[in-house]
């Protein structure tokens, strides 16, 4: 599945309350959509790129 299921989200966010699930996803910049239901939807390759981006960071601009 592209998609994490109900427990891979819980397991991640530590948490089953759906509000505190988005505050922490929000938190980590890790993108997600609610459904027609009210239902969170995070995609796997969304973590591996949150995960690359927290790795190699953001670039510095201001280096010289």
């Amino acid at each position: 599945m592209i998609a994490l299921s109900k427990t891979e989200l819980r397991n991640l966010c530590d948490t089953a309350d759906r509000e505190k699930q988005i505050r922490q996803l929000d938190a980590w910049g890790i993108p997600f959509e609610l459904t027609l239901n009210g239902n969170i939807k995070v995609l796997h390759r969304d973590l591996v790129w949150s995960a690359e981006k927290r790795i190699h960071g953001e670039p510095n601009y201001d280096a010289a």
